[in-house]
C-alpha cells in the first residue's frame, strides 16, 4: 500500500501564508492611511480656496478692513502651514506604504515558492505511485503468464504421452 503525499515543509507553507496575510493586513491599514491624508489635503486645498475668495471680497474697493485682511493673511498662513505639513505626511505614509508593498511581495514570492515546490513533489508522489503500480501489475502478468504456461506444459506433456502410449 503507497502512503498517501504529505509535505514535509507544509509547517513552513502554513507559517509563510500567515506571514503574507499579516503583511496583507498591514499594506491595507497603510494604503486607508494614505486614502484619509489625500482626502485631508483635499479638505484642506478647498479650506485654502475658500479662504482666498474670502481675502479677496474683503480687498473690494471701498472700505478697507485692515483687521479683516491680517485676519484673512493669518489664516491663508496657517492654512498653508496645514497643508504643508498634511503633504510631508502624506510623502512620509507614501514611502511606508511603498516597504510594506515590497514585505508583501517578498512574503508572496516565498509562500509561491513553496507551493510550487509542494506542486512539484506532489506530482512526482504521483509518478512514483503510477510507476509501483505498473511495475506490480507487470510482475502479476508474468506470473499469470507463467503459471498458465506451468499448466499447459504440464496438460500437453500428459496429454502427448497418452498419444504416444506411453
Amino acid at each position: 500500500m503507497t502512503q498517501p503525499f504529505r509535505f514535509r515543509l507544509a509547517t513552513v507553507l502554513k507559517l509563510r501564508r500567515a506571514t503574507l496575510e499579516q503583511a496583507q493586513r498591514e499594506l491595507a491599514e497603510r494604503m486607508r492611511a494614505l486614502q484619509e491624508a489625500d482626502r485631508r489635503i483635499l479638505m484642506m486645498g478647498r479650506l485654502i480656496e475658500r479662504q482666498t475668495e474670502l481675502a479677496r471680497a474683503a480687498l473690494q474697493p471701498g472700505v478697507l478692513r485692515v483687521e479683516q485682511a491680517a485676519w484673512d493673511r493669518h489664516m491663508l498662513a496657517r492654512l498653508s502651514r496645514e497643508f504643508q505639513e498634511q503633504s510631508r505626511q502624506r510623502e512620509g505614509l507614501a514611502v511606508e506604504a511603498e516597504r510594506f508593498r515590497g514585505r508583501l511581495n517578498e512574503a508572496l514570492k516565498a509562500v509561491r515558492v513553496l507551493e510550487e515546490m509542494e506542486t512539484r513533489q506532489r506530482e512526482a508522489h504521483g509518478r512514483e505511485i503510477f510507476r509501483r503500480e505498473r511495475i506490480e501489475e507487470d510482475e502479476r502478468a508474468v506470473l499469470q503468464f507463467a503459471h498458465a504456461d506451468e499448466e499447459t506444459s504440464s496438460t500437453g506433456s500428459e496429454a502427448a504421452a497418452v498419444a504416444f502410449g506411453e
